[in-house]
């Protein structure tokens, strides 16, 4: 499970993005830069960790340093009307977004492509398949009681 959209709030020095996955054994997720697609990698600010939740659930965690990204210089750009800007590489990192890859046993599982949002309320997240279910449930539940009332 991996929201398409993620928020990061870029004025905070640590900020986090992150999957959740399952196997036995366990999977591996390669996260990579969209545009380049070179992985992301510990010296460059970057932490990531992965938690075994339960027994064949684990979480992937990745974790910003703004401090230590904002640092490595990158090239200035010139807009479309000419104009320089400057962009620091943490806010181009943010901005180009993410691949994660899901790899067992060294083979290909799937991509997930995810996009860094400015602000929490343009996440994305569709529901899971146990609250569609559970909703559908109450649902029924409730029409099958009317029903059952209306006839008494």
């Amino acid at each position: 499970k991996c929201d398409e959209s993620q928020f990061v709030d870029s004025q905070k020095n640590l900020s986090t993005i992150e999957c959740s996955y399952s196997g036995n054994p366990q999977p591996t997720l390669i996260w990579s830069r969209q545009t380049d697609k070179k992985a992301l990698t510990p010296d460059m600010g970057i932490t990531i960790e992965v938690k075994n939740e339960t027994l064949g659930k684990y979480k992937s965690i990745v974790t910003f340093s703004r401090d230590k990204l904002i640092s490595i210089p990158l090239a200035t750009k010139t807009n479309g009307q000419g104009n320089k800007t400057e962009e620091n590489f943490y806010q181009h990192l943010l901005n180009d977004g993410f691949i994660v890859q899901l790899n067992v046993n060294g083979n290909d599982k799937g991509k997930r492509v995810i996009t860094i949002v400015r602000d929490a309320n343009q996440i994305r997240s569709l529901p899971s398949d146990g609250s569609t279910i559970y909703s559908f449930s109450s649902m029924l539940l409730s029409f099958l009681l009317i029903v059952y009332i209306n006839q008494r």
